[in-house]
């Protein structure tokens, strides 16, 4: 449990620093590491999908930096955005942290 806890508040304070960073350097810095057709399409994505994008791509297991950053990029609030990345954050995080967990309790989870 208090790994959940921990990976939890750790993605949480990772995912503030990525949405601060592109609220504040955003629109200068990003079309410099992506590039401008990069950004353009951040920004379609972002207005299609809204906070949508932050809920489901945090609920998925892969990187999550996209759409922090993508967030960072809109209006959205800061208090949704926290949120929505705690709450998307606590089913794929208990999953892989308990199946982690089970390596050291289980040879057949290791297998």
């Amino acid at each position: 449990a208090l790994g959940v806890v921990y990976a939890v508040i750790g993605q949480l304070l990772g995912s503030v620093i990525i949405f601060w960073l592109s609220r504040k350097y955003g629109r200068r810095l990003i079309p410099r590491l992506i590039g401008d057709e990069g950004a353009a399409h951040v920004d379609r994505l972002a207005a299609r999908m809204g906070p949508q994008l932050v809920f489901w791509w945090r609920i998925m297991p892969v990187s999550f930096d996209f759409a922090a950053y993508a967030a960072g990029l809109t209006t959205m609030s800061f208090r949704l955005f926290v949120t929505l990345v705690f709450v998307g954050s606590i089913l794929p995080t208990t999953v892989v942290v308990g199946f982690g967990d089970s390596f050291g309790k289980s040879w057949e989870a290791l297998a």
